[in-house]
């Protein structure tokens, strides 16, 4: 697969950057990798999926389906939620990541999609700031 990991800032932050083509059953792995992250590391509570550079992308919807079934259902309004940012510059990704973001409805995953890399830090930071500021459960 081919994405490079990393943590953002203070570490709560994870991000995936995309260095080359995506299909399928890579999209639907990194899906389960960033949910596998997020229950290994309590400390982590945002994901950024950056797909600037994955050319090319050939990502099918049903693949999309599969990845959005990943994030658990939102059983209690307690559950702990994940921010997951998504840059997609390109028209085909932006249309499949706005599914995703419809599909994600009702889970532990909030996504918004982002066309450029700075806006979907700045929604990240802005989230994490409010967090913190709303104290404990």
């Amino acid at each position: 697969m081919a994405f490079e990991k990393s943590k953002i800032g203070d570490g709560r932050i994870v991000q995936w950057n995309a260095s080359s083509g995506v299909d399928d059953p890579e999209f639907v792995e990194l899906h389960r990798q960033v949910q596998e992250t997020f229950e290994r590391d309590s400390r982590i509570d945002g994901a950024l999926i950056d797909w600037s550079d994955a050319a090319p992308f050939k990502v099918s919807s049903t693949a999309v389906r599969h990845a959005a079934a990943i994030a658990p259902r939102n059983a209690k309004s307690s559950a702990k939620h994940y921010r997951v940012a998504i840059v997609a510059p390109q028209d085909l990704v932006f249309g499949l990541a706005r599914m995703e973001e419809a599909l994600a409805s009702g889970t532990t995953w909030v996504i918004q999609v982002f066309r450029e890399r700075t806006s979907a830090l700045a929604w990240l930071e802005a989230q994490q700031h409010f967090d913190s500021q709303a104290g404990p459960e």
